[in-house]
């Protein structure tokens, strides 16, 4: 809630999270994409953001999809079920006869892996973490 708070900040009284230039109507759906891509480049392209190089990482380029991933591989690790952390990034259920009979509430358990998975990203992100040691101790390594 804290980063959509600042992200609030930043877009002003906007209905969207991440609104046009003009405010009416929310970015393209390839914009947030083509920034990432953009700020991972070793050079800035004419015309682009400048902020070349600003979200490489070491192990290579990523995109928003590898932040779905993480957020529904970090719920699971902190214990939500698969069906549950799936609902939570928006996966459909593959199995169409599942999806119509299987139509249970996942509602309060997406609430509950959402508060997990911030907790912990406010863990790793605190600045006096440096001593914080995030694992599965005691589970055998693939």
């Amino acid at each position: 809630m804290r980063q959509f708070e600042r992200l609030r900040e930043v877009t002003g009284s906007s209905v969207w999270l991440y609104p046009d230039a003009t405010g009416s109507k929310p970015v393209c759906t390839k914009s947030i994409t083509k920034q990432i891509g953009d700020r991972q480049r070793t050079e800035a392209m004419q015309g682009r953001s400048k902020l070349a190089d600003s979200l490489r990482l070491a192990g290579g380029n990523w995109t928003p999809h590898d932040l779905r991933r993480t957020a529904a591989t970090l719920m699971r690790e902190l214990g939500a079920f698969k069906e549950t952390a799936d609902r939570a990034i928006y996966h459909i259920e593959a199995d169409v006869l599942a999806r119509i009979y299987q139509r249970h509430d996942v509602q309060q358990g997406m609430a509950e892996a959402w508060r997990l998975l911030g907790h912990r990203l406010e863990l790793l992100a605190r600045e006096d973490g440096g001593n914080v040691v995030v694992g599965r101790f005691g589970a055998a390594t693939r």
